[in-house]
């Protein structure tokens, strides 16, 4: 019995020191590091030597950091690249045209007078457009249109299943 519980406190130890690589907790240190580093209003944005001497790093230290790469940087540049492509799709999908050519039987429909193809909406891009748009007033305007907000934005109903000529 003795023997086992020691067994399981060693495994329980193992584990517990697996959770805290896994789950790599920031010094104030290596925060300064990653907020000069990685903050393109910081005066050393880019430079990873120059923002590793202002946080306080060894010169030595700061002139290897980037070759030593410790799973604390690789993880927040990681983190930082993914962040950035996030933004960019965001803005894609803001800036995405919900309006396509209404086809017919023979190809796109045009206006007779205008002699234009008639536009309808795109039913799933418009999904996409308010999923974006709501996921950015709550996180980027959380005092404004957060859930705990005075003002909330008003679900738009889709029905996929419908007639598209519902939302022309």
């Amino acid at each position: 019995m003795i023997v086992n519980q020691k067994k399981s406190t060693n495994m329980e130890r193992k584990k517990k020191i697996t959770e805290l690589k896994n789950n790599t907790i920031l010094n104030p240190q290596q925060i300064e590091f990653i907020k000069f580093y990685l903050d393109p209003n910081s005066e050393t944005f880019g430079n990873a030597t120059q923002s590793a001497l202002k946080a306080k790093y060894t010169d030595i230290y700061a002139k290897n950091i980037t070759g030593l790469m410790p799973k604390w940087l690789s993880e927040n540049i990681g983190d930082d690249a993914m962040l950035s492509k996030a933004v960019s799709n965001l803005n894609e999908f803001l800036n995405m045209e919900c309006k396509e050519d209404k086809i017919g039987a023979f190809g796109p429909i045009i206006d007779p007078i205008t002699k234009k193809r008639i536009k309808e909406d795109n039913v799933g891009k418009m999904r996409i457009k308010y999923d974006s748009t709501k996921f950015v007033a709550e996180r980027l305007g959380k005092k404004k249109w957060g859930q705990e907000g005075a003002k909330t934005i008003v679900p738009i109903q889709f029905n996929i299943n419908s007639d598209k000529e519902e939302f022309a």
